[in-house]
């Protein structure tokens, strides 16, 4: 059995299922000794996510990976809406995040009229503007030693009750001195959750320290090793760690936005891992001489992985009260998910093919776009 607020996820993940009965076996071949079966897949429900398997399946398969999209939308209509429509939302292909645009434009009563391909993404537009823009990612690139030593920092911690911890490693980064810990109030309940650098390393470290606090499991570090790799389906720790090197895939992109005080719309720079996103942050800050507010780590969601995100203010704002304005943050895109299959496969042949109607009055049309690669 699970607990209650687990089960729609297991429902909605077999894998998380299938990853559990192996965790378990290997725990108990492990330790010598039977090893309750709902308290391993309340873990695995509460540390691992979608993304987390589909990184491992690409880990597998050296050449494939997500192709991660940005569905984003123009600053239109009242502040409500534009509130609601603020997200930087990561889509695993242009129809996904088509089909989602579609939908929350729907949901604010603003309508649209057609779908474009514009480069190498999409459009959505009216009669006059454009209203959204479905785009691929493109990353920059950290210097391999900053990107080192921020992995270093980041590793091992997890995504319940270490914000204290994570904003003390921190402070020394040049840029992070004012750092603050905003969520003291969770660090009674005790630390666990998902690693939220998500490399083998760091999981190993965040998996030995979840089974120790969960399950009261002492792991050596080679046991944990393989208990990963065989919760992951790999048949040893050598195998994740060779296909794992040969791969490109990205689980979850972290987004540095920068805004600025009039005119131009902000500057997003997307980063590959938490530990690149922790590096353009910093920079970010230092340039615009703002002030590091705090840091706060999120959990997994059903369809994304766990998350780090920061904020900061302009030195002259530098107060709590306006955190609600940042000059600016980084964290993790919310990642689309829950779709109608039905809709997104309509939608796939609608972008795919020649004129088609598409939900009312919407027409989409145009050809393929160049570079584009669909699931």
């Amino acid at each position: 059995m699970l607990k209650a607020s687990n089960l729609h996820y297991a429902l909605a993940h077999p894998q998380a299922l299938a990853a559990s009965q192996r965790l378990e076996d290997r725990l108990c071949a492990a330790i010598g000794r039977a090893v309750g079966s709902r308290s391993v897949a309340d873990l695995v429900v509460t540390c691992f996510s979608r993304s987390d398997f589909e990184m491992a399946a690409a880990w597998k398969q050296a050449e494939a990976s997500t192709s991660w999209w940005v569905a984003s939308f123009l600053d239109m209509g009242s502040a409500a809406v534009r509130q609601r429509l603020e997200t930087i939302n990561l889509a695993r292909s242009p129809e996904e995040g088509v089909a989602f645009c579609l939908d929350e434009l729907g949901m604010t009563q603003l309508q649209a009229c057609w779908v474009e391909c514009e480069g190498k993404g999409w459009i959505i537009r009216n009669e006059i503007d454009v209203m959204a823009r479905i785009v691929p990612v493109e990353y920059t690139e950290v210097a391999p030693e900053r990107d080192l030593r921020a992995e270093q920092l980041l590793e091992g911690v997890r995504s319940f009750g270490e914000n204290a911890r994570l904003a003390g490693r921190l402070r020394g980064i040049p840029g992070l001195a004012s750092l603050a810990d905003l969520s003291a109030a969770d660090e009674g309940a005790g630390a666990y959750g998902a690693a939220i650098l998500r490399t083998p390393r760091s999981m190993v470290k965040a998996l030995r320290r979840n089974v120790a606090d969960g399950l009261g499991i002492d792991l050596g570090q080679g046991q944990a090793q393989e208990c990963l790799a065989a919760l992951f389906g790999f048949a040893s720790w050598n195998e994740l760690v060779a296909l794992e090197h040969q791969s490109s895939h990205v689980a979850h992109p972290i987004t540095v936005t920068h805004w600025h005080q009039e005119g131009p719309p902000p500057t997003r720079r997307h980063f590959r891992t938490a530990a690149g996103g922790l590096i353009g942050f910093a920079d970010t800050v230092l340039l615009r001489d703002a002030r590091a507010l705090f840091c706060e780590l999120h959990a997994a969601s059903e369809h994304g992985g766990a998350g780090l995100e920061l904020m900061a203010v302009t030195a002259r704002r530098a107060s709590i009260e306006m955190a609600a304005s940042p000059v600016v943050s980084c964290a993790g895109g919310a990642v689309i998910g829950g779709l109608n299959e039905e809709v997104l496969l309509a939608t796939r042949r609608a972008m795919e093919g020649a004129l088609s109607s598409y939900r009312d009055s919407l027409v989409l049309r145009g050809q393929k776009a160049s570079g584009a690669r669909h699931e």
